[in-house]
């Protein structure tokens, strides 16, 4: 045989291999891409962005280890505190069922609300959607994602959309502000007065 067909044929088969694992490879890193929601390290993260489909958007930032919302208000150490941790434990419990891949792809599409964590840039983005019929799961899509995944927590019994401050599809900007009216330690209290000028015997002063 000619030596040129015997090194053309090489040539080919080796480009062939080569595509197939690419391919492979490819494939191998977008399921893995798609599956990977948590984050490991959430104390990098400075920024955290959520959009509802009614217009609704919400930035949760970082400064000085205080958490503000829309750059105004402080945001409920219990509520930051309760996304950190779902973003850390949250895991794929199962892919999406062919029967239920398109109606979850379209409420995800109509009902969903995006989510975008950074630190300083974006880390990753996905959708939250809705929960499973038994409410032990909650459907989420990556971003740019074929395939979407009910995601839970393990050991905890509920759906995760409300852990994201959504309620009904909506997120609501009030929910997330601290409630604190007057931010002084009780050490720095020497006294607490009311004066009641109806009934001046309501008054009362507590030193």
């Amino acid at each position: 045989m000619n030596k040129n067909i015997i090194i053309s044929l090489i040539t080919f088969v080796c480009c062939i291999l080569f595509i197939f694992l690419l391919t492979n490879y490819n494939k191998k890193a977008k399921s893995e891409y798609e599956k990977k929601f948590s984050i490991d390290n959430i104390t990098s993260i400075n920024k955290v962005f959520l959009s509802d489909r009614k217009g609704n958007n919400i930035v949760l930032e970082k400064n000085s280890n205080t958490w503000k919302i829309n750059d105004k208000y402080e945001v409920r150490n219990d509520a930051i505190k309760t996304l950190l941790n779902t973003l850390k434990f949250m895991k794929v419990q199962r892919p999406v069922s062919n029967s239920s891949y398109n109606n979850v792809i379209r409420q995800l599409a109509s009902t969903g609300v995006k989510v975008e964590i950074y630190h300083n840039n974006k880390i990753t983005s996905f959708t939250v959607g809705g929960s499973t019929k038994d409410h032990l799961g909650t459907y989420m899509l990556k971003e740019d994602a074929d395939n979407p995944f009910v995601i839970h927590i393990p050991g905890f019994n509920g759906f995760l959309s409300p852990r994201f401050g959504i309620q009904g599809y909506e997120i609501d900007p009030i929910s997330w502000r601290n409630n604190t009216i007057f931010k002084i330690l009780s050490e720095d209290i020497d006294e607490i007065s009311l004066n009641d000028f109806e009934n001046i015997n309501n008054s009362f002063v507590i030193k």
